[in-house]
């Protein structure tokens, strides 16, 4: 094709925007032609056809002039072009219009069917845009072929749109609840709106730091905690949104929830008064797909003339949702319909299960065509939802803000509670208000069951495993047992059923295959793959592969366990599927069961799609005591110490050995974290060994060799077996006091401060005369780590908020009005981990608790009666951060990406102290003294110093009083430049956030 030449066609009055355009052609090695190149005394019209007609393309450039001009000029250009058009083979790219400015494309006839204002064109406005529409036109000029023009469709009427909507409407309407004993077998359908709670995210995508506490200050004027919640559905102002969360967080139903909304918004006028639709952007269109039902499209779909020639290519998404109006709901819309509602705009485009795909590739090759149709539709608003093992490295989409689902409140809980009663007995609300007391203390009777209300589908099997049974189980893996076991019972009820156990036998080996399918792991089947699958449990009858097919229509009919989709066949969720792998794994030999488990490279065991059957797995063999489990763990040790390598794709980095082991600990942290109902812990000694060896990770040349999504996940695994660092936790000869390690820091004079015209440098860092200013520092001892979540968890299950003598006058104040018992967050999981920065904290409870560990010093005879754990001094904790030398970063004046928690890492959580050893402040260091970890990073740190907003006013260091608080060393949220051993931070005493920890000094 770069052999002819391509012709620009414009207006005069557009002269200096296409002498740009060819400039920018030429630039990308293409050959251009513009009537620039007419010699004085040529034909010029024969030259014009003679151009035309040697061309490859013609881009027509169109703009409110070009109209303004249209009889001469660029539209009789387009003519002549037009019948060249015609003499080339539909589909090849030719004819191209080029937009300057907004502007209409005018209707001119091609052939028969086709009109110039129906082909695919390209935008080289606003300029912000340009970049995007340039590389489009190149590459078409280049031979990569525009989308191939949509078949021929009737304009949509609005009989088309409603009908849409409605069957939307209809699918998203209800939320199913399996197994429900109310008088059938099949699933009891509650309407969506009146069961769904909102879900929350942990910050803000995007918000800035100056956001959260303008915030946090409007909501807590008052003295309240905490930042008001974010819900999912405020974030659709943004147009580009990864939500991520855990099995059974809420997903799925989100989705559902917010499409419904939607739909309503669109149908009935009356609908934006429901609070849930209050945020949403108005008469936005809503598309919502499962991913795992795209990618099969893609892989079934042949070659035909009409579909997407590359697997990543945006034009599948307008493909597949036609192919889904043949069989499904929208009957007989068109590719054309859902191409022209994404091309026009204001659409939601919701995209589920990116996480469901397979395998890696799979869902990198996803992640890229979602990257392309948000490039090409981008005046479409796109939510994609993930598991968080799955959203890494490849996967990720660039441009896109993510959201971490939050696991519910103790709030939700009991709205979720109220509503599910309030539909059981919707015609008795005083049995309503007492089954739901009934199950909240149910819910509150065990820690273990506690933490499983949080997640959102645990919690709703927890309620129909309480309704069915009275009771309830104690560990996740009986709680599937329990739901599965109900739900299987439904289908004896029917005569000609099997039994439950053959149910559940059948459906394992169908879970099994499906988890272990040559393709990589399955989500959905076709009926007859799945039939195949299990026709051995059936060799009794005559036609076994008919009798599977029967028996997995009953299922899907009877119990729901499975449910179809057109041709195919799923789990109602995939924790179903998983567990159901689990559940046969756990009756396989060893010698059968660990070669499933170990294979592959890497280990099945490790990737992504195997965790949750992991974990399950280790439940279930737990049923009958500890052996089996204990021999499962011998197995992952046996077959981790008895190899020497790993792949190098797998690690990069030249020393597979630490590695190996972190991801390892990792997981078994994970299996012991399920596993702690029953306080269970490796029998096999090797685990000690590996947790010992992991350590590792927090030196600088081990940290250096392993990934830092290794080391985070193996840290924490640590953290729940017992982190056995110094400073971490709890002394061993003082059951209950924290373990602080001391580091000694000199006294002398620290230049306070940056100076004026310093990059990244604020007014409220500079001393007199825009210079730092010159403080003394006597010497003094402080904590290595902020105080731990282990150190801090004494002092909440003591008598740490109930004894008026550890809290300020005023903090004792705030505490018995907000009725605070514990830090914001401490029962959220994902926070509360052993070695982890206590968070949440405000200054009145950081100050509580040095007074409290002061007092518990003093009682044991280990701190003089004159001494005192405090907080540092804003000028201590600047001193020991950044030393005589005034580095500008604890480890010295270089930014590092891996020296600290910062915005840097992508990780948007805190990390285990001491995590980031490269940044360590060691300059008063000796040989083999400890040194200050997280100075940088990780959370802001109380000073016991109020705000000054310049240090030309003298610091106050007085503990009583409300005036607001310094805070230093910037978070996990905090880019480099709010992490510099002299940026300030400031809050109100009763504030606390996800970011915000204390360390202590001596």
């Amino acid at each position: 094709m770069n052999a002819k030449h391509v012709f620009l066609s414009y207006c005069r009055d557009n002269a200096a925007e296409v002498a740009r355009l060819r400039d920018e052609l030429v630039a990308a090695g293409l050959k251009v032609w513009w009537d620039q190149e007419i010699r004085p005394g040529e034909d010029w019209k024969l030259t014009i056809r003679t151009a035309m007609k040697n061309s490859s393309a013609v881009v027509l450039c169109l703009s409110q002039e070009a109209q303004q001009c249209a009889t001469t000029g660029i539209y009789p250009e387009a003519l002549d072009a037009i019948t060249l058009y015609r003499l080339h083979r539909p589909g090849e790219v030719f004819l191209i219009p080029v937009r300057l400015s907004d502007c209409e494309i005018p209707p001119i006839e091609l052939d028969d069917l086709r009109y110039l204002d129906r082909l695919q064109w390209v935008d080289l406005f606003p300029e912000k845009q340009r970049p995007k529409g340039l590389a489009k036109l190149i590459a078409a000029l280049k031979g990569e072929p525009l989308p191939p023009l949509p078949p021929p469709a009737r304009p949509d009427s609005d009989d088309d749109v409603r009908r849409y909507l409605t069957d939307l409407k209809k699918e998203t309407a209800f939320i199913k609840i399996r197994g429900l004993q109310v008088g059938t077998g099949r699933a009891y359908r509650v309407p969506i709106d009146r069961l769904y709670i909102s879900l929350t995210t942990t910050g803000e995508p995007g918000r800035t730091e100056a956001d959260e506490h303008a915030a946090m200050r409007g909501a807590d004027r008052a003295g309240g905690e905490g930042r008001p919640d974010i819900y999912l559905q405020d974030l659709l102002g943004r147009d580009r949104l990864v939500i991520i969360g855990d099995p059974g967080a809420g997903k799925t139903t989100f989705l559902q929830r917010l499409a419904y909304a939607l739909c309503q918004m669109r149908l009935e006028p009356t609908a934006a008064d429901d609070p849930f639709c209050r945020s949403l952007p108005k008469g936005e269109f809503p598309i919502l797909v499962r991913l795992s039902d795209l990618l099969r499209c893609i892989q079934r779909t042949p070659r035909a003339a009409d579909a997407p020639s590359r697997d990543d290519a945006y034009a599948w998404l307008a493909y597949h949702l036609a192919e889904s109006s043949r069989n499904d709901y929208f009957r007989g819309l068109s590719r054309e319909f859902f191409h022209r509602r994404l091309e026009e705009g204001r659409c939601v485009v919701m995209l589920d299960g990116l996480d469901e795909a397979p395998d890696r590739p799979s869902r990198e090759m996803l992640s890229r065509l979602i990257e392309h149709a948000a490039q090409q539709y981008d005046r479409c608003r796109f939510v994609v939802t993930s598991r968080p093992p799955a959203y890494t490295e490849g996967t990720v989409l660039p441009d896109f803000i993510h959201a971490r689902i939050d696991p519910l409140s103790d709030q939700a809980v009991e709205q979720f509670l109220s509503c599910w009663c309030d539909v059981l007995y919707s015609d008795h609300p005083t049995a309503a208000v007492e089954h739901a007391r009934e199950l909240m203390r149910a819910l509150e009777l065990r820690p273990e069951i506690r933490e499983m209300v949080h997640n959102p589908v645990m919690l709703t099997s927890l309620a129909v495993v309480h309704w069915n049974e009275t009771r309830l189980p104690e560990q996740r893996a009986d709680l599937y047992e329990s739901i599965i076991t109900w739900l299987s019972r439904s289908r004896e009820q029917r005569p000609g059923r099997l039994s439950a156990e053959r149910t559940v036998a059948h459906l394992g080996q169908l879970a099994l295959k499906m988890q272990c399918h040559p393709q990589g792991r399955q989500i959905q089947v076709s009926q007859d793959w799945a039939a195949e699958a299990i026709r051995d449990g059936f060799a009794d009858r005559p036609d076994p592969f008919e009798a599977a097919k029967s028996f997995l229509h009953d299922e899907e009919l009877d119990s729901g366990i499975v449910v179809g989709r057109g041709a195919d066949l799923r789990f109602w969720h995939l924790t179903f599927q998983e567990y159901l792998a689990a559940k046969v794994i756990s009756g396989l030999r060893d010698k059968n069961r660990d070669p499933l488990l170990l294979g592959g490279q890497p280990p099945r065991l490790y990737q992504p799609e195997w965790r949750e059957v992991v974990l399950l797995l280790a439940g279930i063999l737990y049923g009958p005591g500890p052996d089996r489990v204990d021999g499962l763990v011998e197995a992952i040790l046996e077959h981790l110490f008895g190899i020497d390598d790993l792949a190098p794709e797998d690690h990069p980095h030249d020393e597979p050995a630490l590695g190996a082991q972190a991801r390892c600990l990792g997981l078994l942290g994970a299996v012991l974290r399920d596993l702690s109902p029953f306080d269970y812990q490796p029998a096999d000694e090797r685990y000690r060994r590996l947790k010992n060896n992991v350590l590792g990770i927090f030196q600088p040349e081990g940290a250096a060799r392993v990934p830092l999504q290794l080391r985070t996940v193996a840290a924490e695994a640590l953290g729940r077996a017992g982190d056995p660092r110094s400073g971490v936790g709890l002394m061993t000869d003082y059951h209950g006091i924290p373990d602080i390690l001391w580091c000694d820091i000199p006294g002398g004079t620290l230049q306070m401060g940056s100076y004026a015209g310093e990059v990244g440098a604020r007014d409220e860092e500079l001393g007199p005369g825009g210079k730092p200013l010159p403080v003394p520092v006597s010497g003094f001892r402080i904590a290595a780590y902020p105080v731990t979540c282990a150190q801090f968890r004494p002092f909440v299950e003591g008598d740490g908020y109930s004894n008026p003598a550890y809290w300020p006058q005023a903090g004792w104040q705030w505490r018995e009005s907000a009725k605070r018992t514990q830090p914001y967050v401490w029962d959220d999981p994902r926070w509360n981990i052993e070695n982890f920065p206590v968070v949440g904290v405000s200054w009145y409870e950081a100050a509580a608790w040095c007074r409290w560990y002061t007092a518990r010093l003093q009682e044991l005879g280990l701190l003089d009666s004159d001494g005192e754990i405090r907080l540092p001094t804003e000028a201590e904790w600047e001193w020991a951060a950044q030393g005589p030398d005034g580095h500008r970063y604890p480890q010295g004046d270089a930014w590092r990406d891996d020296a600290c928690n910062s915005q840097a890492t992508g990780l948007k959580r805190t990390t285990a102290v001491g995590l980031f050893p490269a940044g360590a402040a060691r300059w008063f260091a000796g040989p083999d003294g400890p040194v200050c970890h997280d100075f940088a990073g990780n959370v802001w740190e109380w000073c016991g110093t109020k705000w000054r907003e310049s240090y030309a006013q003298s610091p106050d260091e007085s503990v009583e009083g409300t005036t607001a608080r310094i805070l230093r060393g910037g978070s996990f949220w905090n880019d480099q430049s709010r992490v510099r051993c002299v940026s300030r931070n400031w809050l109100s005493p009763w504030d606390g956030l996800r970011g915000w920890g204390f360390r202590c000094v001596q």
